[in-house]
Order: C-alpha cells, then sequence, then structure tokens
C-alpha cells in the first residue's frame, strides 16, 4: 500500500506539475502575444504621426510653390510695367528731340556766325543725348532710376540752353 500511495502521489506531483509548466508556458505566451501587440500598436502610432508629418510637409511646400508661382507672376507683371514706362518714356524723349531740333534749326536759320556756332554746339549735345537714348534697352530695373534722372538732366540744361 505504501507503494500504491508513493505512486499515486508521484502521479499526482506529475500532473500537478505539468499543469503547472503548461499554465506557465501559456502566461508567457499571453506575456509575450501583449508585448509584441504593444511594440504593433507603438509602431502603428508612430507610422500615423510620420504620416501626419508627412502630409504637412507636402502641404507646406505646396503652399511655397503657390508663393512661388505668384511672385512669379507679380516679376512678369513688374517687368512688362518697366518695359511699357520704358516705351513712354522712349516716346517722350523722342518727343522731346524733335521739339529741340526744331529750334536748333531755328537757331541756325538766324544765319550769323555766333548763331551757327551756337546751333553747333547745341547740335553736338543733341547727339550725344540720342546716344544715350540708343542704350535704353541695355538698361535694368536696378539702375533705370539714375539712367533716367541722368537723360532728364541733360535734356533740362540742354533745353534750359537752347533758351539763353
Amino acid at each position: 500500500m505504501r507503494a500504491n500511495f508513493l505512486w499515486a502521489t508521484l502521479a499526482a506531483a506529475t500532473l500537478l506539475g505539468g499543469a503547472a509548466c503548461k499554465k506557465n508556458e501559456s502566461e508567457q505566451a499571453r506575456s509575450d502575444m501583449k508585448k509584441a501587440q504593444e511594440r504593433v500598436e507603438g509602431a502603428a502610432k508612430e507610422v500615423t504621426k510620420e504620416s501626419k508629418e508627412a502630409m504637412k510637409e507636402v502641404e507646406d511646400l505646396a503652399k511655397e510653390a503657390k508663393q512661388v508661382t505668384k511672385e512669379a507672376s507679380d516679376l512678369a507683371a513688374a517687368e512688362r510695367d518697366l518695359a511699357a514706362k520704358r516705351d513712354q518714356y522712349v516716346m517722350t524723349t523722342k518727343d522731346r528731340l524733335v521739339r529741340i531740333d526744331a529750334r536748333i534749326a531755328e537757331i541756325e536759320k538766324l544765319g550769323d556766325a555766333k548763331s551757327k556756332l551756337r546751333a553747333a554746339d547745341l547740335r553736338l549735345r543733341r547727339t550725344e543725348l540720342g546716344a544715350k537714348l540708343d542704350h535704353v534697352g541695355d538698361r535694368t530695373a536696378a539702375n533705370w532710376p539714375e539712367f533716367t534722372k541722368d537723360v532728364d538732366d541733360s535734356f533740362d540744361k540742354l533745353e534750359k540752353d537752347i533758351k539763353d
């Protein structure tokens, strides 16, 4: 009987020990699965966060591209405006040259030596002024104000000297 009791105790210990192992294995598997699930959830959150950041960057780039397009459009409009003002300036100065030429011709018609000498000097200055105007297309927006000031000053001085 003692042997049976020993065998029964041994069998019970084996069964209980086996169940305990299975319980530990089961808990370990559950723990591993929970950790894996947490890693997946963490990675999913990171992907979502990165995706949102990428979308924000795309939106920012789209806004910048739109701004660049607007600025390019503004630049083109400014260049057209400058070209139109340049053309208007050239027409105005050509009109002034025509009036100067007519006035120089009147001075030359006076016929005396002093008038002819004066007309020659004025014509030389008028030719120099015309040469400046021939290079109006070479001027950029940056040096346009200086150019027009120089030409206008030359015109004013020549017109004043013609009147005197």
